[in-house]
């Protein structure tokens, strides 16, 4: 109501209330619906914080997007929300998460980039309010045909990261109120906003990770080339690892961590002499001497990279003993990082199983006794206890090995 209007509801309500009387129910309506707004908006501000909480903590693009659909939903009070993002050979958008009623037969649809509300805001970068799709001429009727889903009402934007539209993210059939409005569209950009930066961000890491992984798998070809005893050790450790990091319950990001330090756990060797390092003959002390310098070498080679801190400590410890008597710094229990108490572990299973020029290696279940034996001495006994559980079977390692 207008002011005027509200005025005039009131006297005839209230029949006996004086105009000072009146004008104070009139402020204090106002002040709730103030206060109603400012909750509503203060709701929507935890939420599209939460948005990019998730944003910010998971590299897992699909996940981030799921839940940014789902909060949409929540915060706009819908029946529906959707990424459609678009194909460039095809020229045709294709749902890339939805939630909704009949998600599972509209996700197999395709809509042509000419076609629909969704069209229109991916070819032109407009958002649209359309409160009713029987009178807009764009809408395409063909995905509610096929899906048995009634569309009536759709909010439409554009996502856009960096000027570029490669998608568009849509609200339809608003539950609450009957349209949609213009505070409602400022909400639906904004997400778009934040999913279009993070679907960049998640293509460049991707870019980034596999240009990472090519330059990984070339120094271990290169270092593994000097020395063939040592063919596919780093791969066998880092599966090791990896089984053990997850018995133990570590987050994704730790495991990661852990894999990575893993395979690059020798790449000091790459500083060692041939002669040394290719020799077929038992080592002399002093060459086990310069052999032992291997885990500082590989240390200063990737210390200055950006971006690895969180492994080095795996690479410069991992030959350290749990009784203090390793190398290169002789730390002992647990002041030696997690992720060298794993990667030992598994080193010493594949060393013992590992054929050498001056000796075969073992079978595998005596060196499963060997490595029990090792605990408290050379191993971490929890880290030993969650390789056993891991392979509870030796067939499970002959796999590998």
């Amino acid at each position: 109501y207008r002011a005027g209007h509200k005025k005039v509801v009131i006297r005839l309500v209230f029949e006996n209330l004086e105009d000072d009387e009146i004008d104070i129910i009139n402020e204090i309506i106002n002040n709730f619906h103030t206060f109603q707004e400012l909750k509503d908006n203060n709701v929507i501000l935890v939420e599209l914080i939460n948005i990019l909480k998730e944003t910010s903590e998971s590299e897992n693009i699909n996940y981030v997007i799921e839940k940014s659909i789902k909060i949409t939903k929540k915060i706009l009070g819908t029946q529906g929300a959707s990424i459609l993002l678009k194909d460039e050979k095809s020229n045709e958008l294709y749902f890339k998460v939805i939630d909704s009623e009949k998600s599972d037969k509209i996700k197999e649809i395709r809509i042509p980039i000419d076609k629909g509300i969704a069209g229109y805001t991916a070819r032109t970068g407009i958002p649209l309010i359309v409160n009713d799709v029987s009178k807009f001429p764009e809408f395409y009727s063909n995905v509610d045909e096929k899906s048995g889903f009634i569309t009536r009402s759709v909010l439409s934007a554009p996502i856009k990261p960096l000027g570029k539209i490669i998608g568009v993210i849509e609200a339809v059939n608003k539950i609450k109120g009957t349209n949609f409005n213009n505070r409602d569209l400022e909400i639906l950009k904004t997400i778009g906003d934040i999913i279009g930066i993070n679907i960049i961000n998640s293509l460049l890491y991707q870019r980034l990770n596999n240009l990472s992984t090519n330059i990984i798998k070339s120094l271990i070809s290169a270092l593994e080339a000097r020395d063939e005893y040592t063919k596919g050790h780093s791969l066998r450790v880092q599966i090791f690892s990896s089984k053990i990091a997850r018995a133990m319950g570590l987050t994704p990001k730790e495991i990661k961590e852990i894999e990575l330090s893993a395979i690059l756990h020798d790449i000091g060797k790459i500083g060692i002499p041939d002669n040394i390092l290719r020799k077929p003959d038992k080592l002399t002390n002093e060459e086990f001497e310069i052999i032992k310098k291997h885990p500082v070498i590989g240390y200063n080679i990737l210390s200055s990279i950006e971006g690895l801190e969180n492994i080095l400590d795996g690479i410069k410890y991992h030959h350290e003993r749990f009784d203090g008597k390793g190398y290169p710094d002789g730390l002992k229990g647990k002041d030696i990082p997690l992720i060298a108490r794993i990667i030992a572990v598994a080193d010493t299973l594949d060393a013992m199983t590992s054929d050498r020029p001056y000796r075969k290696g073992l079978p595998i279940e005596y060196a499963l006794e060997e490595i029990k034996k090792c605990k408290n001495s050379q191993l971490d006994p929890e880290v030993v206890d969650a390789f056993l559980s891991s392979f509870t079977k030796p067939e499970e390692l002959k796999i590998i090995l």
